[in-house]
Order: structure tokens, then C-alpha cells, then sequence
């Protein structure tokens, strides 16, 4: 009666096991359309550069995939994913990882967080270029050789960073040739590792199963279901033996135990060094991962070398008595895999998705540093400092904009700040004229005065454009190249009388810095006293300095007019005396001659200096907020 019963039983595991494997087809279902709609949101490809000098190892990016782990969802039927690549082709080797937008500020908090001085930017995708190129193509999925619970060679057990394998393997490529490596990772709860745990428990009972029995199951299909069929399953062995042999004893294994069924097995050495690995790969957060390698070139057989040689770089990661990387035996088109690399989903085989911890993530993808000397990997330029915290954003005139960690904030200059002397310092096409002109059309929309002078004409043309038509009144344009209409500005045309000795001071700075390898005590003395002097005389103009020198009549016209007796006893008692000494003429007279009347010599200029009337008034158009544009190309 109790055969009957067992009997009874059998049966209805079985039909149980088949009613659970319907609905887990569709679970399946409903999960991969999950999935599909998952993809169809916005993804943002982003790329990462470090400098040169980065001293970050595996370490930071083990905290980095940590960190991502905690956008585990507890519905994992529209659990997000992401894909890390690194792309080598003509422009270097590039790092990129592709993340849901709704993540993307998550993502680069957590990279910036590992690697400080990062660089990551937002791009187009580089997949495009060369499906536009039609380039031949080669590619392949890569899976682990055994069950996901054994695991690789991970870098504490490296000697030299494992990223350096990588990178040279795809250092000389073939002119136009690209060779890409894909990892597509999603979070995965803690129940992964139950598996792994029953393996160590019945390696040390002796009761172990081999895994590959039960291997095809993947987490794809649910880990809970999983569990539920691997249980039932484990009880049918037992139930067929007790059938057949209701006497003997309950299924233990191959001869893993003693008849006692007391005691356990002693593990060999081998068994020792998978058991170790085992656990120390559950100690660590989970990723379902799936791995694709693209290769481009001008031929078939240029694409499959790439793809070869980042395969190659792979096998490093093998480790005796534990796990490998294999080229999947599920063997689909290259277009199929080419588009889900594109497409960053996951492949439709679920026996091309195995699991790797962070360990195991960050040994395969992170970010190079000084260690790695591959030359061709794209390194940030520049290294980038945090701004200030009292930025003035938002002033005006705008004159640049922050880029630091992939901000925009646009800043000014301060008007206290712009009241100092400002030097723009840089290389022919840098940028200098273009910030200048950008500054004055600000300044000109804004409705504040300004005056610019501009040695080579450019800006002055490009900036006539700018003019809006309510400050077209406000335009004043000095043209020195203009013979027709000359513009006139005495420079001795005098306002204020107060300001005499102030305006000739200016003058004589003005010659000093212009004739300073030939200038002298005595020079000064004598031009200064020569245009205080024509200061006191209305309608003077520079063109007197040199007259009142060499005409003796002129002087004393001149000093007839003068209402100040120092510069009258300059003139009558100090210069006769210098006039009558060749020498005194030769050191301080004649050099004023010939430095003043080479400056005055040009029609050009004595056409501008030597009008006694100014149609020009400087302190006018400061006054006003007038627009005051020089050009001085020419002349």
C-alpha cells in the first residue's frame, strides 16, 4: 500500500513540475517584455576620462559597481541596467558607460566619488559611425566556462593591473579598424549565492550534486523558481529508489559518506581551493552580467583578429580548479549581436547571462591610471579645479562659463573688478578678440559708455553690426585714415584751467614712454615748460611746440601773453641762455625737434592734432555713456 502511495506521490511532483515550468514560461515571457519596455527608455551614453596621473586602482571602481548595487528594485521584472565599454579606434581607447537617464546624476555622483578628478560628458553614440561606414563586422559573447558561483582570477591576484592586458591588446589597430568590449550589468537580490552555499555544503558532506545537472536554469528565468524546481527535483532520485529498493538506505551521494552516514568527507586539496573561492565570491554583491565583444575592420578577417585579440586579453582572468571565460556555444548572427550591443540589451539566450561579484566587475572594467602605459588611451587634457564659491554667476558682461564635473554655469566680471586693469593673455586663435567683442556688445546692450581701440580694424567692422538702432545716436567713430572728414582732437584745447599742469604732465609721459631709450632730465625740463606754455594760450595746438623753439619772434609773441611769471623768466632769462650754447641745442633742443616733428611730419596725424578746435570731446563721451570706436589700422 505505501509503493501505492509513493506511486501517488511521483505523480504529482511531476505533473507539479510541469504545471511550474508552464508558468515559468510565462513568467519568462512577461519578464522579457518587461525588459524590452525597460530598453525603450532614454538611455545616455557617457564618457569617462581621468588624467594621466590618476593613482585610483580596481579598488575604487569595486566601490563604484557597490554603490549602483543599491538600485536594486524589488520587482525584478523592470529592474534597470547598465553597460560599461571600453572602445578602442582611431581616437584612442575611450571608457564609457551607458545608463538610463533617469540615473544619469546617480551614476556620476558615485564615479566622481571614486575618481574625483574625472571627466565625464555626455556624447553621441559611437556605434553609429560605424554601421554609417559599413565596415565589415565580427563578434561574439563571451560566458564563464563553469557554474557562476566559481569564480575568476579577480586583481588582488595580479601582479600588474589586469587593464593593462586589455588596452594593448587593441593598441595598433589597422588604420579605420575599431575593437569594442561591452559588459551589460544588472543588480541581483542576495538569494543568488543559496546556490553556491548548498555546493559547499554538500562538497563538505559529501552529498554533492553535480551543479550541471541543474545549470541550465538560468537567473533570467527567476532565482525563487529556481529554487522551487531544484527542490522538487532533488526528492525524485530518493522517491525511485525507495520504489526499487524499499530497504536500502536514503541517497547520499557518491560515496561521500560512511555507512554510519556520521562524519565528513576530508576534502582534497582542490576541493579546499574551489570551496575558498566559492565563498569568498558570495561574500560580495551580485551582478547579472552578460559580455560582448565587437571587432571592425576593412574585412572579415581584419574584425575576427579584434575580436581575437580582446578574447585573448580574457583568458587572464582564468583560474585553475575555479572559472574561465569561454566564447558562448549559443552561436547567433553577427548582426544579431552587433544589434544588441547597440541596443545594450540583454541577449535572448539566458545561458549567455552568468553572474559576477563586484570583485569580479572591477577586475574586467575600471579606470586606467599611472600604472597602465598603454600608449593611445584618451587621458583629460587639463586638470579641472572646483570654482569658487562666490562666483559672480549671472553678471554681466558674461565671460565664460564653468565646465567643471559637466556644470554650465555662465559667470561675469564684477564692476569693481572690471575698474582694474585687465590682461587677456593667449596663443593667435585662442579666443582673446572674441571675449573682447563679446564684453563690448554686452556692454553696448546693456547701455554703458566705452571706448575701444582696435589696432588691426577687425573688431571695429564686426562691431558696427552690433549696434542696435535706439544707441545708433550714441556712436562716435574716430577714423585717423579718414582724409576727407578728418577728425580733430587738439590735445592743448583746455576746459578747465585748473587741470593745466595735470594735462601737461600726461603729454610728457605720453613722449616719455614713446622716446624713452633717447630721453634726458634737460629734454624733459624744456618740453614740459613748452607745453605749459601753450597751455596759457587759447587755440594752441602741438604744432607751436616746435615753433616756439626755433622762432625767435613767435617766443616772444608767446611770452608776451604769459600771465605767469615762472614760465615768463623760463623763456626770457633760462632758454635765451641755452639757445646761445651749441651744445645745450645739440643734448635737449634739437632732440625735441626731431622726435616731435617726426610725430608731426604725418598729414595724417597733424591733421588730427593740429585743428585748434576739437570735434571730439573726451570727457564728454565718458560723461554720456557715449560708444567711442577707434580704428587705427591704418595710418
Amino acid at each position: 500500500m505505501s509503493n501505492i502511495v509513493q506511486l501517488v506521490f511521483l505523480y504529482t511532483i511531476l505533473g507539479s513540475v510541469a504545471v511550474v515550468g508552464a508558468g515559468l514560461a510565462i513568467v519568462g515571457l512577461k519578464r522579457r517584455l518587461s525588459k524590452t519596455e525597460a530598453v525603450a527608455l532614454p538611455d545616455v551614453i557617457l564618457l569617462i576620462e581621468v588624467p594621466k596621473f590618476n593613482e585610483k586602482g580596481p579598488v575604487a571602481a569595486e566601490m563604484m559597481f557597490a554603490s549602483l548595487h543599491g538600485l536594486l528594485k524589488e520587482t525584478p521584472t523592470v529592474q534597470e541596467h547598465f553597460s560599461f565599454e571600453i572602445v578602442a579606434s582611431e581616437e584612442g581607447i575611450k571608457f564609457y558607460a551607458v545608463v538610463p537617464q533617469i540615473f544619469e546624476n546617480f551614476v556620476k555622483s558615485q564615479i566622481y566619488a571614486q575618481y574625483p578628478q574625472a571627466e565625464i560628458s555626455r556624447v553621441e553614440d559611437y556605434t553609429k559611425r560605424v554601421m554609417s561606414d559599413r565596415m565589415a563586422m565580427a563578434a561574439t559573447e563571451v560566458v564563464l566556462a563553469r557554474e557562476y558561483y566559481f569564480p575568476i582570477k579577480t586583481f588582488p591576484n595580479f601582479e600588474v593591473d589586469p587593464l593593462a592586458a586589455i588596452t594593448s591588446a587593441v593598441e595598433d589597430l589597422p588604420e579605420g579598424s575599431q575593437a569594442w568590449l561591452q559588459l551589460l550589468i544588472r543588480p541581483l537580490p542576495d538569494i543568488w549565492q543559496k546556490a553556491g552555499y548548498q555546493f559547499v555544503d554538500s562538497v563538505r558532506q559529501g552529498t554533492q550534486i553535480k551543479p550541471s545537472l541543474f545549470s541550465g536554469i538560468k537567473q533570467d528565468l527567476g532565482l525563487a523558481v529556481k529554487e522551487i524546481i531544484v527542490a522538487i527535483l532533488s526528492l525524485i532520485p530518493e522517491i525511485i529508489t525507495s520504489l526499487l529498493n524499499p530497504n536500502s538506505a536514503r541517497y547520499t551521494g557518491e560515496g561521500a559518506r560512511s555507512a554510519s552516514g556520521s562524519g565528513k568527507v576530508e576534502l582534497s586539496a582542490e576541493q579546499r581551493v574551489e570551496l575558498e573561492g566559492v565563498e569568498n565570491k558570495l561574500t560580495k554583491l551580485g551582478f547579472e552580467t552578460s559580455i560582448r565583444i565587437v571587432g571592425s575592420g576593412k574585412n572579415l578577417d581584419v574584425a575576427a583578429k579584434q575580436v581575437d585579440s580582446v578574447f585573448a586579453a580574457l583568458r587572464q582572468f582564468s583560474t585553475a580548479h575555479l572559472n574561465s571565460f569561454e566564447r558562448s556555444e549559443f552561436v547567433r548572427s553577427v548582426d544579431e549581436v552587433v544589434g544588441d550591443y547597440r541596443r545594450r540589451v540583454f541577449p535572448s539566450k539566458p545561458d549567455n547571462i552568468f553572474i559576477l561579484n563586484t570583485e569580479e566587475l572591477a577586475s574586467l572594467f575600471h579606470l586606467p591610471n599611472v600604472t597602465v602605459e598603454t600608449p593611445n588611451i584618451a587621458w583629460t587634457k587639463a586638470k579641472k579645479v572646483e570654482y569658487p564659491l562666490d562666483l559672480p554667476v549671472g553678471v554681466k558682461p558674461i565671460i565664460g562659463a564653468t565646465s567643471f564635473r559637466d556644470s554650465d554655469l555662465k559667470f561675469g566680471i564684477k564692476r569693481d573688478d572690471r575698474r582694474r586693469h585687465m590682461y587677456i593673455i593667449g596663443k593667435t586663435g585662442t579666443g582673446k578678440s572674441t571675449l573682447l567683442e563679446s564684453m563690448i556688445v554686452s556692454d553696448i546692450e546693456e547701455g554703458e559708455g566705452l571706448a575701444v581701440l582696435d589696432p588691426h580694424g577687425d573688431s571695429f567692422e564686426k562691431l558696427l553690426n552690433y549696434i542696435p538702432e535706439e544707441r545708433l545716436e550714441d556712436v562716435v567713430i574716430f577714423d585717423p585714415s579718414d582724409l576727407q572728414f578728418p577728425v580733430a582732437m587738439n590735445m592743448l584745447e583746455l576746459f578747465d584751467p585748473d587741470q593745466i599742469g595735470l594735462v601737461a604732465s600726461g603729454l610728457v609721459d605720453v613722449f616719455r614712454r614713446r622716446f624713452e631709450f633717447s630721453w634726458g632730465p634737460r629734454l624733459e625740463h624744456i618740453l614740459r615748460n613748452c607745453l605749459l606754455t601753450l597751455l596759457h594760450i587759447p587755440h594752441s595746438t602741438l604744432l607751436g611746440v616746435t615753433r616756439l623753439l626755433t622762432d625767435r619772434a613767435y617766443r616772444k609773441y608767446i611770452t608776451h601773453l604769459l600771465p605767469d611769471p615762472v614760465l615768463k623768466d623760463f623763456w626770457e632769462v633760462e632758454f635765451e641762455g641755452m639757445a646761445n650754447s651749441k651744445s645745450l641745442v645739440a643734448e635737449a633742443i634739437s632732440p625735441i625737434q626731431n622726435r616731435l616733428g617726426q610725430f608731426l611730419s604725418t598729414p595724417t596725424i597733424r591733421n588730427i592734432v593740429g585743428q585748434p578746435r576739437s570735434t571730439i570731446k573726451l570727457d564728454e563721451i565718458i560723461n554720456t555713456r557715449k560708444i567711442l570706436l577707434v580704428n587705427l589700422s591704418k595710418g
